[in-house]
């Protein structure tokens, strides 16, 4: 959904010009395939990575550091807010630009909600339900996560 997504709101965006890069959903790897991918690639100055998870995207930003890249060279946006304590946590810019985070009190306060009207009012569990994920960023990370994700 991330490479469709990005497709149509950058159409002039040639598709040959994305590398699929598969990978284990660890960290640890992340770091070890990008920064083949790297060497592999080296006429590219700029890189937008995305992954299922924080740990790929995390894992890229790092392999950009760590081959000499610059922030502002990449930019990734994880899913989970799993490494936002990371990635967030020194204050240094990253190409981790942000993160989804799946809030389980949300998640815990709709299924709720569904289930007292359930019983209430003979409403039909629905078979899906979905909350909003929250962004965070850099900018918003110190004041409305650190506290709730950081112990």
């Amino acid at each position: 959904g991330a490479e469709e997504a990005f497709l149509k709101a950058v159409p002039d965006f040639k598709p040959a010009n994305i590398l699929r890069v598969p990978y284990d959903n660890t960290m640890v790897n992340a770091i070890d395939v990008m920064t083949t991918t790297l060497t592999a690639n080296p006429g590219v100055t700029n890189w937008i990575f995305y992954s299922c998870n924080d740990d790929g995207v995390l894992g890229a930003a790092r392999a950009l550091e760590n081959a000499g890249y610059a922030a502002d060279q990449g930019m990734g946006i994880g899913i989970d807010g799993s490494r936002a304590c990371e990635a967030f946590g020194s204050g240094k810019p990253s190409a981790f630009r942000g993160t989804m985070w799946l809030n389980s009190a949300n998640h815990g306060a709709l299924a709720v909600k569904i289930l007292l009207a359930s019983i209430k009012d003979g409403t039909k569990l629905p078979v899906q339900s979905f909350t909003d994920p929250e962004y965070i960023t850099a900018g918003n990370f110190a004041s409305d996560y650190k506290a709730k994700l950081c112990h």
